[in-house]
């Protein structure tokens, strides 16, 4: 059920390597050197539900790489390479909940490949090159709750970008470089109850910054070096806001 190979020197995943392996469950392939992920790579793991390939080399997703693994939950691409990610390349994973593309060299959200993930839950796709967010990046993404953007690069954030995925409670936007809370694009997620934007370069939490966000129970605002001032009335539309933490700023 469990197979883990990794901290080795592997540099390839042979054809149907695994396609005996029909009661795995977990496998850990992670800190290799793994360049390549082809079609037929993990045939025969229709029962895996727990995929780890963290830092390896690969550099792009091809279509239909894991369109074996229809039973797959979690899928840990992190510390990769990847450049490029194919519209088909998450084929027939509705089963997934759980998704790292994190340090990676993205410098797009990859939205054409995300309709297939029906189910998924949980994304963490910081530590790469976006820049900006687009409208409607995580719009296939209906059932997501905990979207990380840490370290993203961002620079702004573009109205309609959060549309799609209402239901987020939890959203980390530290380490980017945030010139201004992005109140209106933000104010969608009605239901989001945690909120990380530390780390950023905006000088002012203004009045009402974070209108629309209601539901919000923990606030993080931590190594924010450019904020100077807080204005009068600045969380006056989060009354259930509980946590406030607003250490080591300017």
């Amino acid at each position: 059920e469990l197979v883990d190979l990794s901290e080795n020197h592997l540099l390839t995943l042979l054809s149907k390597t695994f396609q005996y392996q029909r009661k795995l469950i977990e496998l850990n392939l992670g800190q290799n050197k793994i360049s390549k992920i082809a079609a037929d790579t993990f045939q025969g793991l229709e029962m895996l539900q727990i995929l780890n390939l963290r830092e390896n080399l690969i550099d792009e997703l091809v279509d239909n790489a894991f369109s074996a693994l229809s039973s797959l939950e979690e899928l840990n691409l992190g510390q990769n390479r990847i450049v490029q990610i194919e519209a088909d390349a998450f084929y027939r994973l509705y089963n997934l909940k759980i998704l790292y593309l994190d340090d990676n060299s993205l410098i797009h959200v990859p939205s054409s490949s995300f309709p297939p993930l029906t189910n998924l839950a949980e994304l963490y796709i910081g530590v790469n090159s976006f820049s900006s967010l687009e409208r409607g990046a995580f719009e296939k993404l209906k059932k997501l709750t905990t979207l990380s953007l840490y370290g993203a690069q961002l620079s702004n954030v573009t109205a309609g970008s959060f549309a799609g995925p209402e239901s987020l409670r939890i959203l980390d936007l530290a380490s980017n470089r945030l010139t201004r809370i992005p109140t209106k694009e933000l104010a969608i997620l009605n239901r989001l109850e945690e909120l990380n934007i530390g780390m950023n370069d905006f000088e002012i939490i203004s009045e009402k910054a974070f209108d629309g966000l209601s539901n919000l129970h923990k606030l993080e605002i931590v190594g924010a070096k450019r904020l100077i001032r807080i204005q009068n009335n600045a969380f006056i539309e989060n009354g259930n806001l509980r946590i406030i933490r607003l250490t080591n700023n300017e």
